[in-house]
């Protein structure tokens, strides 16, 4: 979460960081260079799994995140493909 005004926040979603994959190590740090801080949760999303960790407003988040997710792939869908894993 990247801070852009006293009441605004943009989220940005990344893949899970992997120690395998240079590239989602090297995404994480260029966030977190930015500013950015990770959100603990993980969820399943089509079957990928995106993992988002720290002491961000979790719960906030989470509820940002699947409605984004309602908005934009539809309830059903969503309920059918998507779960919060922590």
């Amino acid at each position: 979460m990247i801070e852009i005004g006293s009441n605004q926040e943009l989220f940005i979603e990344i893949e899970k960081e992997e120690e395998s994959n240079y590239i989602t190590m090297k995404r994480a740090k260029f966030y977190e260079r930015l500013g950015s801080k990770k959100v603990k949760s993980e969820y399943l999303l089509y079957g990928v799994l995106y993992t988002k960790n720290d002491n961000v407003n979790k719960k906030r988040v989470d509820k940002i995140m699947f409605d984004y997710y309602i908005i934009n792939c539809g309830k059903e869908a969503v309920q059918n493909n998507c779960k919060l894993i922590i």
